[in-house]
């Protein structure tokens, strides 16, 4: 298990005023206040009741459904209390980090991002892999031919600190990369008559090891934003949603927008399933036989190791 940042639900799926989740082995409860939405341990203090189950939502305090004890929320006085976690909810997402740790400018970015683009949430999928495994594939370059066909393989070079492309915001520590895709022409990605492929500047951005932002460039541009969550019983749950330029939203038709937004999400979603027969039987080996293209795979997971430790950021709550 990894620290940081991770979609813990999309905001439809909070049907209550206290919603249990769960990311790997931690319980938490997610709860609707008037200050937002907020995050907290689920394990009553007193006796270890799941407050998601049969809690109910008082103030600021929840009243444990086994001993009807009021539980206090997040830093405080009194004897019983659980700890917030940080959370952040953008276009239905909402993302939590259990335990704080790395924010590497996600907040910002996602700030950056909602000012010129539409969020546009998307399906869940449950994978038996472990989630970082799942944004890990973002940065693997020689996989993308062979297992999604496109037509070259890209040379990935990975990006200190600033804007990948011209008018990107600046992040701070998210792992970056930038490369190039040859697609074939699509709805979506349309070039002129008589060709069969398009060059698409590619650029993707692991805030975590369980949140992957990307960017397809050229003419017709997207973000994804692609997030495995741990599941207790193993594997994870990938939630993928859609940035459009907002420019772009307001230039086309209603009924075609929706078509092309639902096509994107259907190949996007073609293209995990592709994925998971290799993730559900893959057998990592104890000592990788890792060649020269491998090494932004190598450098993600040295970024992803930087996750076993804490920091402290202050808790952000959801707005609305």
């Amino acid at each position: 298990m990894y620290r940081g940042w991770c979609q813990a639900a999309y905001e439809h799926e909070l049907d209550a005023r206290l919603v249990p989740v769960a990311v790997g082995p931690t319980p938490l409860v997610l709860a609707r206040t008037p200050q937002g939405v907020r995050a907290f341990d689920a394990a009553c203090p007193h006796r270890g009741a799941h407050l998601g189950y049969g809690g109910r939502l008082d103030g600021d305090a929840i009243v444990c459904p086994f001993h009807g004890k009021r539980i206090g929320l997040g830093a405080g006085a009194g004897r019983y209390r659980v700890r917030e976690h940080p959370v952040l909810g953008y276009g239905g997402m909402v993302f939590v980090q259990p335990g704080a740790g790395p924010d590497n400018g996600f907040g910002a970015f996602l700030d950056d991002l909602a000012a010129s683009h539409l969020f546009v949430p998307g399906f869940s999928r449950s994978v038996a892999v472990r989630a970082d495994l799942v944004v890990e594939n973002a940065f693997d370059a020689t996989h993308f031919r062979p297992v999604h066909g496109i037509g070259n393989e890209p040379l990935f070079t990975i990006l200190p600190g600033e804007p990948a492309l011209p008018g990107e915001p600046t992040q701070t520590g998210a792992f970056t990369v930038t490369g190039t895709f040859v697609l074939p022409t699509s709805p979506w990605q349309r070039a002129s008559a008589g060709t069969r492929s398009v060059s698409v500047p590619f650029v993707a951005r692991a805030f975590s090891p369980y949140v992957v932002v990307s960017r397809l460039g050229g003419d017709h541009p997207y973000v994804t934003i692609t997030a495995a969550t741990p599941r207790p019983e193993g594997g994870c749950v990938i939630r993928f949603s859609l940035a459009i330029p907002t420019a772009t939203h307001a230039a086309m038709p209603a009924e075609r927008r929706e078509g092309l937004y639902r096509y994107l999400m259907e190949h996007s979603l073609a293209g995990i399933e592709q994925d998971v027969p290799i993730w559900e039987h893959l057998v990592e080996p104890s000592a990788p036989g890792y060649d020269d293209a491998d090494g932004v795979v190598v450098a993600f997971r040295e970024f992803r190791e930087s996750f076993r430790e804490s920091c402290s950021p202050p808790a952000r709550r959801m707005e609305g």
